[in-house]
C-alpha cells in the first residue's frame, strides 16, 4: 500500500505509515489522519474515499491513499453555515420544534444561535429563540392552513454570520359551521310576509360569527325586487315581502365561525300572483304592512309613565328608549320636545343640553334599538311640563302630525 500525506500523517495500525509498505493480502488495516499543528483533516482521496479521519481499509489488491488537511486559519476564514432544517406540516395546538443542530462550523467550535419568526399569520412566541432548538405552540389559523417562515442566523467566534430559513405550514383542526334554516321550501302568495330562519344553525367548536344571505337564482321580476333587502341582511332570520309575480326565487343563507370556514343552505321561495288589496304597504315606508312590527317609543318620568308629582327641590329623571320593530335602519327625524312653564324646549343630542324651541329635531339618522337613556335629572321650577318623544319617517326637519309616520309617547309632570 502507497500512502501520500501533506500537513499530517497516516497511522496505520496505530504506527506512522511511510510512503509505501507491505501487507499480506486480504489484511484489514485501522488507519488513521492524523493533522499538523494549525492543520485539520479534511478528507481521502485514492483507494480510500470520506472524510471520517480514523477509518478501516481490506488490502485485496494494491491500495493508493491520499490524506488531505487544510489550514486552521483557512478555515477560520469561511464562515458557518446555517441550517434551519426541513419544511414541516403540524396540526393546530402541536409542539412545533425548529432545528438547527444541521448547521456547521468548520472548525467545529460552538455557534451562537437566533432563531426570528419572517413571516405569516398569526405571530408566534417562541420558547429558545437563542439555541440549537426554539420551540412553539402551534396556533390556531384561519382558514384551512396558514405558513409561518422563521430564519435562523448563525454566528461564530469571529462574528462571521450565515442565514438559513424554514417553512412550517399550521393546518387547522377547525370544524365547519352548520347552516340549517328552517324550511328549505315555502309557497307563498304575493304579497305575504316571508320569513326565512337560520337561527339553528351551529357551530361544533366555537360559534358562528356572521350570517350573510344571497340571491343566486330565479325570476328576474322577483330578484330585482327582493336582492337588496335579501343582501342587507346580517343577522340570522331573513324577512321580506314577496313580490305579486308568479316564479320563484332561490336564496342562500352562509354561516362563518370564527376560524372563516363557512357552510351554506339554499331555500327556494315559490310565488303566486294575487288580486289582494289587503297585501298592500299602507304607510309607504317600503315595509309591507303583514311583514310591519311598530316602532314604539317610551318616555318616563322618575320610571314612571306619568302623570307624576314633585317638589321643586326633588330631581326629576327623564329617560326615553326606542323598539325600532321591522324599521330598523330606516332614516328618522328623531323630536324630543318639552312644553313648560317657560315655553316650548327641545332638547340637542350633539349638545346634551334643552334649547328654547320646539322647531329643531334632537337627532337625524337611522333608527336603532335604544336603550333606557336619560335627557334630563335636575330640579325643575313649579308648574306644569308635558314631555313629548318621538320619531317620524319622513326626513325633512319638521314635525309631520298630519301623517301617521310619526310615533310618539309623552308624559306629564307636575312640580310643586
Amino acid at each position: 500500500m502507497s500512502v501520500k500525506a501533506g500537513e499530517g500523517e497516516i497511522w496505520v495500525g496505530g504506527v506512522v505509515q511511510a510512503d509505501s509498505q507491505t501487507y499480506e493480502k486480504d489484511a484489514e488495516l485501522s488507519i488513521e489522519a492524523k493533522p499538523d499543528e494549525g492543520y485539520q483533516f479534511d478528507r481521502w482521496e485514492g483507494d480510500l474515499s470520506g472524510s471520517t479521519g480514523s477509518t478501516t481499509i481490506t488490502l485485496n489488491t494494491n491500495k493508493s491513499v491520499d490524506a488531505y488537511f487544510i489550514s486552521e486559519a483557512e478555515l477560520k476564514a469561511q464562515p458557518p453555515a446555517a441550517d434551519a432544517g426541513s419544511n414541516k406540516d403540524y396540526e393546530e395546538g402541536r409542539q412545533v420544534s425548529l432545528d438547527g443542530s444541521g448547521s456547521a462550523d468548520p472548525l467545529g467550535r460552538p455557534l451562537a444561535y437566533a432563531w426570528q419568526q419572517t413571516d405569516g399569520s398569526p405571530e408566534v412566541t417562541l420558547s429558545g429563540a437563542n439555541t440549537e432548538t426554539a420551540t412553539f405552540t402551534a396556533p390556531n389559523v384561519m382558514g384551512e392552513s396558514s405558513c409561518l417562515t422563521f430564519e435562523l442566523t448563525v454566528t461564530d467566534a469571529e462574528n462571521d454570520q450565515d442565514t438559513d430559513i424554514v417553512e412550517i405550514c399550521i393546518n387547522s383542526t377547525n370544524i365547519a359551521p352548520h347552516a340549517v334554516v328552517d324550511n328549505d321550501y315555502q309557497s307563498v302568495n304575493g304579497g305575504d310576509c316571508v320569513t326565512i330562519d337560520g337561527s339553528a344553525s351551529y357551530d361544533e367548536d366555537g360559534g358562528i360569527a356572521s350570517y350573510s344571505w344571497t340571491v343566486f337564482g330565479g325570476l328576474t321580476a322577483i330578484t330585482d325586487v327582493i336582492e337588496s333587502t335579501v343582501s342587507a341582511e346580517t343577522g340570522d332570520t331573513l324577512t321580506f315581502v314577496a313580490p305579486n309575480a308568479d316564479g320563484s326565487v332561490d336564496i342562500r343563507l352562509t354561516v362563518e365561525d370564527n376560524e372563516q370556514k363557512t357552510d351554506s343552505q339554499s331555500v327556494t321561495v315559490r310565488m303566486q300572483a294575487v288580486d289582494d288589496p289587503d297585501k298592500v304597504d299602507s304607510d309607504g315606508d317600503g315595509v309591507g304592512d303583514v311583514c310591519d312590527s311598530e316602532i314604539v317609543p317610551g318616555i318616563k318620568a322618575n320610571g314612571s309613565d306619568g302623570p307624576i308629582t314633585a317638589a321643586s327641590t326633588d330631581n326629576v329623571s327623564l329617560s326615553v328608549e326606542l323598539f325600532p320593530g321591522s324599521f330598523a335602519n330606516i332614516e328618522a327625524d328623531w323630536w324630543l320636545l318639552a312644553d313648560t312653564p317657560y315655553g316650548w324646549f327641545h332638547y340637542q343630542l350633539t349638545e346634551d343640553a334643552w334649547v328654547g324651541g320646539p322647531d329643531t329635531t334632537s337627532y337625524q339618522g337611522p333608527l336603532f334599538s335604544l336603550g333606557e337613556f336619560t335627557v334630563l335629572e335636575t330640579p325643575l321650577p313649579p308648574g306644569k311640563y308635558t314631555v313629548y318623544f318621538g320619531v317620524d319617517t319622513v326626513v325633512n326637519g319638521d314635525l309631520d302630525f298630519n301623517t301617521e309616520k310619526l310615533r310618539y309617547d309623552a308624559v306629564e309632570i307636575h312640580v310643586e
